[in-house]
């Protein structure tokens, strides 16, 4: 495990050794114009180290990085062509990361080091040192013009900022695998965009985050047989710890209820999901600031043909009819706990294909009808 603290003199030939191998990396891939022959020279670190901005990366076999994590204005990054940075506000720059080669993910914990205490880094390099061009912008950060060093050679600046989101809602999205995105075509899982959280996401926009924590097969509070780690009730806490402040909880479960292994009345399943309606509220009053608003979903209905499909094994005939029941029972448990009820049957249903999971459509159907509720609370 790689490690990060403040360098000490008995590091520096260490330190130099690290920059030789870096030097003659980028020399051997085009950009030997740097960092030169002995850029940073001893003087240099020994200035880093008295300013005690010089790091070191480490694990139990030794030095394997080091770079400079400087806060204050550059006078370097005061004028800055061909573009603009993303703000005015303080940052932290990191300069001359370096690695041994040895170890992968140098960079990666330099960075995560230096973001864990600032919201802004700038950092820049030279424009044939495509190495850590990518290393860069697959840290998040973005291109924002070109600076020029001291000796007057140019540099491409970036900047990363974390952007404030004290006033972005937190939307968590608690379902089976209607909520996962299980696609009845081919097995697998529609892509992000095409299921109804993710889709949700977009017409939400960019203030509100959703969380989509569907798992197949997953009930209200009944323990499966053979996987009883799919019970819902067993999981929401941890859920809910995860991603607090929970600002809105959307709760769409009781499906797997119906399989004829439970024997599951409407009644008991709706019962279920008003538990969990209230486990949600009581453990959210304790663990944050607020009690989050609930969205609590009657499931889509089962379709006609669920005895004869390839979930035959774990439904009955008698399910389609118990799944139309549910709304009514999904409503009474929602004004018993103080919920805001929808039902999902009302905009969607079961595709042919296996009459248990949504196709494209019902998953555009539901994502548009949810948003509307959420931008209105």
């Amino acid at each position: 495990m790689l490690k990060i603290r403040k360098a000490l003199p008995e590091d520096l030939g260490r330190i130099s050794d690290i920059y030789e191998s870096a030097r003659n990396f980028m020399a051997e891939n085009g950009n030997a114009s740097q960092w030169g022959t002995s850029y940073p020279d001893e003087d240099i670190l020994t200035d880093d180290m008295m300013e005690d901005v010089l790091y070191v990366i480490y694990d139990d076999e030794g030095i394997h990085g080091v770079f400079v994590a400087k806060g204050g204005r550059d006078s370097t990054y005061e004028v800055i062509y061909d573009g603009s940075w993303l703000n005015d506000e303080p940052y932290v720059t990191i300069h001359r990361i370096a690695g041994d080669g040895k170890v992968h993910g140098i960079f990666d914990c330099a960075v995560g080091f230096v973001k864990s205490r600032t919201n802004n880094i700038r950092i820049d390099t030279h424009e044939n040192n495509l190495t850590m061009q990518r290393h860069v912008l697959a840290q998040g950060f973005e291109k924002c013009g070109t600076i020029i060093t001291r000796d007057g050679t140019p540099r491409l600046a970036y900047q990363w900022h974390r952007e404030d989101d004290s006033n972005v809602k937190t939307v968590l999205c608690y379902g089976d695998s209607n909520t996962y995105g299980y696609d009845p075509k081919t097995g697998g899982r529609y892509p992000g965009n095409e299921r109804w959280t993710g889709i949700l996401r977009n017409l939400l926009g960019p203030g509100y985050r959703v969380i989509e924590e569907g798992c197949n097969g997953r009930t209200t509070v009944i323990d499966d047989p053979e996987e009883p780690w799919k019970n819902g009730k067993s999981y929401i806490k941890a859920c809910l710890n995860t991603h607090k402040p929970v600002d809105i909880a959307i709760l769409m479960l009781g499906t797997n209820d119906l399989k004829r292994v439970y024997k599951a009345s409407p009644r008991d399943i709706a019962e279920g999901a008003g538990e969990l309606a209230s486990v949600i509220k009581d453990f959210c009053k304790e663990k944050q600031d607020h009690v989050p608003e609930i969205i609590l979903v009657s499931p889509p209905h089962i379709g006609e043909g669920i005895e004869d499909s390839f979930f035959s094994a774990s439904f009955d005939y008698d399910a389609v009819e118990r799944s139309k029941a549910l709304a009514k029972e999904y409503e009474k448990q929602a004004e018993k706990q103080r919920c805001i009820f929808f039902d999902a049957a009302s905009v969607a249903k079961a595709s042919d294909l296996d009459c248990l999971h949504l196709d494209g459509g019902s998953h555009r159907a539901l994502a548009g009808a949810l948003s509307k509720i959420i931008k209105e609370l």
